[in-house]
């Protein structure tokens, strides 16, 4: 969705789409949330590793 289609659904500007956009691109960079986010990411990558095993493991089964 771009921030046009935003502003309709919630029936206000696409100026403020782009203020509130912002301000939440501010918060989540902010350094308080820098091991919250390492935690995501490493939570992330064990999920991507765990799926890659598992399709190696499917593909070895089709073989």
């Amino acid at each position: 969705m771009n921030f046009e289609e935003i502003a309709r659904e919630l029936n206000i500007s696409r100026v403020r789409v782009g203020q509130i956009y912002k301000s939440a691109l501010k918060k989540l960079a902010h350094p308080k949330n820098k091991e919250k986010w390492r935690e995501i990411m490493d939570t992330l990558e064990a999920l991507e590793e765990q799926r890659v095993k598992k399709e190696n493991l499917m593909q070895g089964e089709r073989k």
